[in-house]
């Protein structure tokens, strides 16, 4: 915090200590002044004297609010997942100007996600480093970042103890919640038991504060899920349980962007943005994303809550689960990524038809700007509508090469960038900006040829040939990209009866591989297969439970006849799927096969047509902020998504 910003922050009155008031106080009385407080102001601290007349007071009136059992602490939102440096150490001291009793984290504390010990405790003791320079209590929280295999639940113990705890202050219970046990997001039955029992022992406290990393009471499974037979339970609805009817109040962390509502009796759960974490900053109020801390006076009526930001103290309601849901909406009807269709090997004009759409109650205009990557063209440029609510719209956009492109040459997408900008007649505030980009890709239907010869999986393509599908330019676009000496790569598919065969040369200025890694968190491969029958295999998104597409990430070993890190979901296709690479001097080579009983178990049928995306991640080093990822077509996992995109079918 600047020093403007907290004489500000005092002059405002949000932060004043009781100690902080005694002392200016004393700073401004007069010497010798010996004007005690009327009998009207009896109810005065005893220890305040002011010269001034009784009868005309330069002050509205002398119930100073210092009870002692109140008390203030700050929450620190997530500094991990893509920290951004700087930005912790600055809440750190700004918080040692406000000056609360304690401090309390939600969790992701550290990067993690490694098994090399070494590095965890480096990460620890730089963490610790940090807090240290606190010149109050600073309590731990766990999240995912912090317990994401054995060794760093191991380490934490070893560290800190407990991975869930409690405690009491003022007659206040703080419970602290581990989301990660076991790794990912569930509470053991041990730990439910474990808050049962300190709910039973402290039955009436003043007030009960709730601290978690995963904000898990948004992910209990749907009602068709439990329909299903949907897996996962993670307890948290048994904890809810325990609390209902209870006077208490949540804070939890994970997604990196704020929201604030009332839930299970009217609570407030409160899901921080970032204290260093990763994040776009679009702004608290439609995006819930900048960088803040939780500032907390506990009161004879219960908590108050402010956001402080660089920007000043903001409220708690900064997004509200209306402006949430509002924005959604806007999200889930902007346009989408299109498939411009090539019919042929040659392609010289297509169209791509935008629905436009105002799904909120407020006026909504509508602007999105289109930029085609040489050879193409696009027209028109610029679409710019106003929509009545509820109003809807279709525009079409024709895309266009020169004569004799061919299709497999156009190797990025007409990238669009679109604003909606939401009047919600509230003069109080600007009007909401949404923002989003989505793509419109010119590809075709491809064939997956039928191999002349076996395939023998071994990292090695010479029985391939020149492989036809060539990536020359990331996606998405990257800044740090320096040409395809930095970063391409070529790939193809075949089949046999037996198997789906995919590979791939990638051509890299620098090979960068780490064993205690993951495979996408080094020079490594992937692809992404979605063999259900259409319209779902067109219209697929990639589901993290690996429910729609199977999915192969490969890194190959740093030296010959080491292990390489290998990742396949789902389970079944871990267990059949044959994957090998090999670590060349500028590049990598990798083979992968995916059984045809599989690929036929997912169409429900002999299996005719795939989809398939392939996908370089490129490091040249530990920083996972320099890092490039080149995907074939664009990640279906993102609004940059085009159905359909990237289809074989089977010779």
């Amino acid at each position: 915090m600047t020093g403007a910003l907290a004489r500000k922050a005092c002059r405002a009155g949000m932060i004043m200590k009781t100690r902080r008031i005694r002392t200016l106080i004393g700073a401004v009385m007069f010497a010798g002044a010996t004007t005690v407080a009327s009998a009207a102001d009896s109810d005065s601290d005893p220890g305040f004297r002011i010269d001034a007349p009784e009868t005309a007071k330069p002050y509205t009136h002398l119930r100073f609010n210092n009870r002692a059992r109140n008390f203030q602490f700050a929450v620190m939102a997530d500094r991990t997942g893509a920290n951004r440096a700087g930005v912790f150490e600055d809440a750190i001291a700004k918080i040692n100007l406000l000056q609360p009793e304690f401090v309390i984290s939600v969790g992701d504390l550290i990067g993690g996600y490694t098994t090399d010990t070494e590095a965890v405790v480096r990460q620890w003791e730089e963490l610790d480093g940090l807090v240290s320079r606190l010149e109050m209590p600073y309590f731990y929280v766990a999240g995912n970042h912090d317990l994401s295999n054995k060794p760093m639940v191991k380490i934490w113990e070893e560290r800190r103890g407990r991975r869930y705890y409690h405690f009491l202050y003022q007659g206040v219970l703080f419970l602290v919640i581990n989301t990660d046990d076991p790794f990912p997001v569930q509470m053991s039955d041990e730990q439910v038991a474990y808050f049962e029992r300190v709910l039973k022992e402290n039955p009436n406290p003043r007030w009960i504060f709730v601290f978690m990393h995963n904000p898990s009471w948004r992910l209990d499974p749907t009602d068709g899920q439990k329909a299903s037979g949907f897996p996962h339970e993670h307890r948290f609805s048994r904890f809810d349980a325990l609390l209902k009817g209870r006077q208490y109040t949540v804070f939890a962390g994970h997604t990196h962007n704020y929201s604030y509502e009332r839930r299970n009796g009217g609570a407030e759960h409160i899901v921080m943005a970032t204290t260093g974490g990763g994040s776009d900053l679009r702004g608290a109020r439609t995006y819930g994303e900048f960088d803040h801390i939780a500032w907390v006076t506990m009161t004879d009526d219960g908590p108050r809550i402010a956001n402080l930001s660089l920007d000043g103290i903001l409220p708690a309601d900064v997004r509200t689960a209306e402006t949430m849901r509002s924005v959604n909406a806007v999200n889930r009807a902007a346009p989408k990524g299109a498939l411009v269709r090539a019919e042929g090997k040659a392609f010289t004009s297509g169209t791509a038809a935008l629905r436009l759409e105002n799904p909120t109650s407020a006026p909504l205009n509508m602007r999105i700007e289109l930029t085609a990557p040489p050879p193409l063209a696009v027209e028109p440029a610029v679409i710019d509508r106003d929509l009545a609510p509820g109003e809807s719209d279709r525009v079409t956009v024709i895309v266009t090469a020169p004569e004799g492109t061919q299709t497999d040459d156009i190797t990025a997408p007409v990238s669009a960038r679109w604003t909606a900008t939401l009047d919600d007649d509230d003069e109080s505030s600007s009007p909401l900006e949404v923002t989003g980009d989505f793509t419109l890709a010119v590809d075709g239907v491809r064939v997956a040829k039928r191999a002349a010869k076996p395939v023998i999986v071994d990292g090695e393509t010479d029985e391939w040939g020149r492989l036809p599908l060539t990536v020359a330019n990331p996606e998405p676009p990257a800044r740090r990209w320096r040409g395809p000496a930095d970063a391409s790569y070529r790939w193809g598919v075949m089949h046999n009866d037996e198997f789906l065969y995919l590979a791939i040369q990638t051509r890299d200025n620098r090979v960068w591989l780490d064993p205690a890694r993951a495979p996408h968190q080094q020079d490594g491969i992937e692809f992404r297969i979605d063999a259900r029958p259409d319209p779902e295999r067109s219209r697929g998104r990639a589901l993290w439970n690996y429910s729609d597409h199977g999915l192969v990430m490969v890194a190959p070993p740093k030296q010959p006849g080491g292990e390489a890190a290998v990742y396949v979901r789902p389970a079944r296709l871990a267990e059949v799927a044959k994957v090998k690479a090999i670590a060349r001097p500028h590049g990598i080579t990798a083979e992968v096969a995916i059984p045809a009983t599989w690929l036929n178990e997912q169409q429900g049928t002999t299996w005719t047509a795939v989809r398939i995306n392939a996908c370089m991640h490129d490091f040249d080093g530990p920083a996972a902020r320099k890092a490039k990822h080149l995907w074939w077509r664009p990640d279906w996992r993102t609004n940059r998504n085009v159905e359909g995109s990237g289809t074989f079918e089977r010779e």
